[in-house]
């Protein structure tokens, strides 16, 4: 059976369930010439970005403004209760669709990063936003290092900065190439 329980801050309009459902309650609001009653509906969950599985957000609207707030969020504060300070969502099986209250917890950043390790879902390499470096360049730079080409030779001929280069021949970064 679906549990459903007011969505934090949005009490009156909103309810959001166990499942990780969103949905809006029947209401009556001011329009044109006089009232319209709304009924209550799903609501549709849009994923953050075109990344399988993504976050999933929903847009509530209230006196005006819609705000976009991601469902495990919404899950979080209605079932576990407020954000403790400096924490954030985590998801336990490492699948970012599922928002089920058993599979979200409150946590610290560096939980929240050991769980992305731990689930192999952290961007590494050629799938962080804005990387540079191919995985097929990591072995040519330390083979040319090893060779004697010069550190700001590598960082020119990469159009990277010498602290990359440095981070990838240290194995600070690039360390799963």
């Amino acid at each position: 059976m679906e549990r459903w329980l007011p969505v934090v801050g949005f009490e009156d309009y909103y309810e959001v369930s166990d499942l990780g459902r969103v949905k809006s309650l029947a209401r009556v609001r001011p329009y044109r010439d006089g009232y319209r009653r709304v009924p209550a509906k799903m609501l549709s969950l849009i994923p953050d970005n075109t990344k399988r599985p993504s976050y999933v957000r929903v847009g509530l609207y209230l006196d005006g403004t819609t705000t976009w707030v991601r469902v495990h969020t919404l899950v979080l504060e209605a079932f576990k209760g407020p954000r403790p300070a400096g924490q954030q969502a985590r998801h336990l099986n490492g699948i970012r669709d599922d928002n089920r209250p058993a599979n979200l917890e409150w946590g610290t950043v560096r939980e929240n990063c050991d769980d992305q390790l731990r689930h192999g879902t952290r961007p590494r390499g050629m799938a962080r936003a804005g990387a540079k470096l191919r995985d097929a360049d990591i072995p040519l730079i330390r083979a040319a290092n090893a060779a004697g080409t010069s550190q700001n030779a590598l960082a020119r001929q990469y159009s990277v900065t010498l602290v990359a280069i440095q981070q990838v021949l240290n194995g600070k970064t690039w360390s799963h190439v």
